[in-house]
């Protein structure tokens, strides 16, 4: 049979198998090779996009830090000047003025407003950007929010000759729990817009409600205004941070295209959401909506849960002993001259080091400290104080630029008893005063 015999066949089909089943283990086996390379290529490159993403994670979170600690010293920056503008102005309003000077130091007191809106608008953005936002959950009334937020535009509407109306619809719960403040910075953005840009005829602003569940509502805040409008080509730019869509109407209107920006970051992290319908030459439509909570068959009681209650003014009897901790000798003179007109006579020292030698050679019923000061700083001032007398120590409040989030915790932390943000108005260095418990106005 060719050369082979049957013994012969049998082995050569043994040694064809055995070389196949050598082959096929090779083959597996250079496969396997291959899919372990693979494998281990691709988890390289895995580990090594893993690193790229941690890298560019940490590089943005030194970058939102750098924002935030130059937004805090540019805050500190602005502000301190801009205590003096505002202090000041405010002060010779009430002095005996013609008519023109009165209207010159009326023009410096707005303008110095419009610049702190300006750095308000900023530092809010920069925290509702890194959702940095703590948002407050108190009961108040929703009335007394409208009220509010429509007196604080009235002045503008009334000098356009405008309409202000509101409407809160049947079913819209009186009391409900939320961010009173938030709320209310939403809404007073869209009103002044909406005052803004309108010349002629109304600005209106409507609630209504509707049941999530259980005691859980959504509030629909709507602001209609006849105003200029806005064109279907530029509705898309709307809620865009530094967008201003008056460009090509001549820069009528000052601002720095951040109110809207602001009022959806907001609005969502609330849980809502903001939107808008408008048409060129016939008027805007701005409409919101935040989920709350109801107070059910409570009658709240003015005071300080209610943030929309009016304050109350008490007059003490006692004659406090006030020592004032500021550098800046504008500054200094601002708060001085504001606590004489409220019936006080204050000491003045200009940093933290004088402070502590000024209490050990009298006692201080009320420090207002200011923080950022050379020798030694407020906060560190205030720790000496509270080592030293934990008993006994006088109130501080702490005065500063400093507005960013954190910044009151800090105070607190540090012994402080309460904080107020530069520049500083009248009526504030009244409620703090009464909120430390201490007012109380000589003869």
């Amino acid at each position: 049979m060719n050369g082979f015999g049957k013994e012969g066949k049998v082995h050569l089909w043994v040694l064809i198998e055995a070389r196949a089943i050598r082959n096929g283990i090779r083959q597996s086996f250079r496969m396997a090779v291959i899919d372990i390379t693979e494998r281990k290529r691709m988890e390289e490159e895995l580990h090594e996009r893993t690193a790229e993403l941690v890298k560019a994670k940490e590089l943005a979170e030194s970058a939102v830090e750098a924002k935030a600690a130059f937004l805090v010293n540019m805050s500190h920056e602005l502000r301190t000047p801009m205590n003096a503008v505002i202090g000041f102005s405010s002060l010779l309003l009430d002095d005996s003025l013609t008519p023109e000077q009165k209207e010159y130091i009326e023009g410096i007191r707005k303008g110095g407003e419009a610049l702190l809106a300006l750095i308000n608008d900023i530092l809010d953005f920069s925290r509702a950007e890194k959702e940095g936002v703590e948002l407050e959950h108190q009961p108040f009334n929703l009335k007394h929010l409208i009220d509010e937020s429509l007196d604080m535009v009235a002045v503008q509407a009334d000098h356009k000759g405008l309409n202000l109306a509101h409407t809160i619809n049947y079913g819209t719960p009186d009391m409900i729990i939320g961010d009173y403040c938030r709320i209310r910075q939403i809404l007073v953005n869209l009103l002044t817009n909406a005052v803004k840009y309108t010349d002629v005829g109304d600005v209106s602003v409507s609630v209504s409600s509707k049941v999530i569940e259980d005691n859980k509502r959504q509030i629909l805040f709507i602001v209609k205004d006849t105003g200029i409008g806005i064109p279907q080509g530029k509705m898309n730019q709307l809620f865009q941070p530094f967008t201003q869509l008056e460009r090509t109407m001549s820069r009528k209107c000052e601002g720095a295209g951040l109110g809207l920006a602001i009022s959806k970051k907001l609005a969502e992290l609330m849980g809502g959401r903001i939107w808008a319908n408008s048409e060129s030459g016939k008027g805007s439509t701005f409409s919101f909506t935040i989920p709350v909570e109801v107070v059910q068959g409570q009658q709240l009681e003015l005071g300080e849960t209610d943030r929309g209650a009016v304050f109350e003014k008490t007059l003490g009897q006692k004659s406090l002993r006030i020592l004032v901790a500021e550098d800046n000798p504008s500054n200094q003179r601002v708060l001085v001259e504001m606590l004489k007109r409220l019936g006080y006579r204050p000491d003045v020292v200009a940093d933290g080091r004088e402070v502590i030698q000024a209490l050990e050679r009298q006692d201080y019923d009320l420090v207002l400290m200011d923080i950022k000061m050379p020798e030694m700083d407020g906060i560190t001032a205030t720790k000496v104080i509270r080592r030293l007398r934990p008993e006994n120590g006088p109130k501080i409040v702490a005065i500063t630029a400093y507005a960013l989030e954190g910044d009151r915790e800090k105070c607190l932390e540090a012994g402080i008893d309460d904080y107020i943000s530069k520049p500083v108005q009248v009526k504030e260095l009244l409620a703090i005063l009464k909120k430390c418990s201490v007012l109380g106005v000589a003869a």
